[in-house]
């Protein structure tokens, strides 16, 4: 009615039956190398807008859309755009190469959990579909720190500086969303409650 195009394949999202729903999310995550669950509603957003992108009108079952869509992101998909499958990893690095601490104390908040890996990093870009893969060297090196925050069933990965400073907040694809607000107000709370706390421990006493 405000001229919006319908999204291609709506008939197949309706009629999906839950045990659909888990088994197309399965065979993504053994494409992917990641594991989805259909119990985040990141992971079920991820996994609707990567079906969304296969750009033809799929008249087969649901799990006939998943494989085809699959299929046409190995052929077609031009990842180099997004990024978010990344390449090869940097010589020295596994999955379970432990990204660096800061030398300050993590946040302690609801929803918001530190990428601790390279592993966690890269599925992270990927569930997220955007470059946060190629922060990979800079959070080993403990150039910056990255979070992933959920909030009213959205969720953002967040970058914060050595200083705890929030550098910038990207929702799915880059978008800004209720998560990227919420982590930027929250976390910028916490990170100026640190400085000012850095602040205290470094000033002089008074004699």
């Amino acid at each position: 009615e405000n001229g919006a195009q319908a999204p291609r394949n709506r008939r197949l999202f309706h009629h999906a039956t839950p045990p659909q729903i888990r088994e197309g999310m399965a065979r993504l995550s053994a494409d992917w190398q990641v594991q989805l669950s259909h119990r985040r509603i990141c992971d079920l957003g991820s996994f609707v807008r990567y079906l969304l992108r296969y750009p033809e009108e799929h008249r087969g079952t649901f799990l006939g859309l998943v494989r085809e869509a699959i299929r046409w992101h190995r052929t077609h998909f031009d990842y180099d755009d997004v990024d978010f499958d990344g390449n090869e990893l940097p010589a020295g690095y596994d999955e379970s190469t432990p990204t660096s601490l800061p030398k300050f104390p993590l946040p302690e908040m609801a929803g918001v959990h530190f990428l601790s890996t390279v592993g966690a990093i890269r599925s992270e870009s990927k569930r997220m579909q955007h470059c946060v893969n190629s922060y990979v060297d800079k959070a080993v090196s403990g150039e910056c720190f990255l979070f992933h925050v959920e909030y009213r069933c959205d969720c953002a990965t967040v970058e914060l500086a050595p200083s705890g400073e929030v550098r910038q907040a990207r929702g799915p694809n880059n978008q800004p969303n209720k998560a990227t607000a919420y982590a930027e107000q929250v976390l910028g709370e916490w990170a100026k409650r640190l400085t000012r706390q850095k602040s205290v421990s470094v000033s002089p006493t008074s004699a």
